[in-house]
């Protein structure tokens, strides 16, 4: 299952920042890692192979992180369009 994660951080210094970014570098379940402007800080892709090990993951990853302020999670019903190609 793929699942589109936004995360706020509780706190924004740069070594809470760098830290976050290493530990989702670290994770096998995070695919992609976009550090992003506007109302959330990063907007994760996610796989979990069923529900049960998704909130697994979120419960040891998010909820126990204290710099996390929130996440809110999106679940891929269906996969329209996958690319990373671009048009030159």
């Amino acid at each position: 299952m793929t699942f589109i994660v936004e995360v706020e951080l509780e706190r924004e210094r740069i070594d809470l920042l760098d830290e976050f970014r290493r530990s989702m570098a670290r994770l096998e379940e995070v695919q992609q890692c976009y550090y992003v402007t506007g109302h959330t800080d990063f907007i994760l892709i996610v796989m979990a192979k069923d529900m049960a090990s998704y909130e697994m993951f979120s419960r040891r990853i998010f909820t126990e992180n204290p710099n996390i302020r929130r996440f809110h999670t999106n679940v891929v019903v269906d996969q329209v369009k996958i690319g990373l190609s671009v048009p030159i």
